[in-house]
């Protein structure tokens, strides 16, 4: 009985040293591209948002909009769907270098998406944190303009 104990602990231990020894350590490739997708993966669910910010802006009735320093509704929307296409254009050209491309290539590519993804990342929350300052300052004009007509 003792010796079965001692060759189960033993399988047991043997078992656990050779999944962790086997186990798989990430390149800087591998690293990079996990890296690129993750802000990519961050920032893909405020299409959306951006969806709905255009349909909103897109809804206004600037008639009632009578505030001189509101800011265009066509600059707004122009940088919602410049930051919608930057994301689209950034999907259709990328590509994960295959196992075969030089480690070095593959790298430089992949902190250049890094780069061109940020930039996407930043243009997407700049353009939807302006729409919504927009939306509020026009919801905010047209209550204003309402309630002084009364």
């Amino acid at each position: 009985m003792r010796l079965l104990s001692t060759l189960l602990i033993s399988f047991f231990c043997l078992s656990i040293f050779l999944s962790t020894a086997c186990q798989h350590q990430k390149t800087e490739q591998e690293k990079m591209y996990t890296t690129v997708m993750d802000i990519h993966d961050n920032v893909m669910p405020e299409m959306s948002t951006i969806q709905r910010l255009r349909k909103k802006l897109k809804a206004i009735d600037t008639s009632l909009v009578k505030t001189p320093t509101y800011p265009s509704i066509l600059t707004h929307l122009n940088a919602l769907d410049q930051a919608d296409e930057g994301m689209m254009s950034w999907m259709a050209e990328f590509s994960n270098p295959t196992p075969e491309t030089d480690e070095a290539t593959a790298l430089a590519y992949l902190k250049n998406e890094k780069d061109r993804i940020t930039k996407v990342r930043d243009q997407m929350l700049e353009s939807i944190a302006s729409a919504k300052k927009a939306l509020k300052e026009a919801e905010n004009a047209v209550s204003i303009d309402t309630t002084s007509t009364k």
